[in-house]
């Protein structure tokens, strides 16, 4: 019997999923960055003051955060 259409022979490759996926620690929360779309972990964006570490974007902060920030332990009223 001819056959005009036949299944190819090559298989599909699969790739390791380590490979697609970033290793992100458990308990951390991700932040995508508005400034240049990557993707940030909140605590490494707490401890560099709530400024992009890739692009400089700076994120808005609550009042008593800047302060805490700019000021002595127990030094503001």
């Amino acid at each position: 019997m001819f056959k005009i259409f036949k299944k190819p022979d090559n298989a599909p490759e699969i790739k390791a999923a380590d490979s697609r996926r970033p290793h992100i620690p458990e308990g951390e929360i991700c932040v995508i960055c508005s400034g240049c779309k990557k993707t940030l972990f909140q605590n490494d964006l707490k401890e560099n003051y709530y400024v992009c570490y890739k692009c400089g974007h700076h994120y808005k902060m609550g009042a008593r955060g800047r302060i805490r920030m700019l000021a002595d332990a127990d030094s503001f009223n």
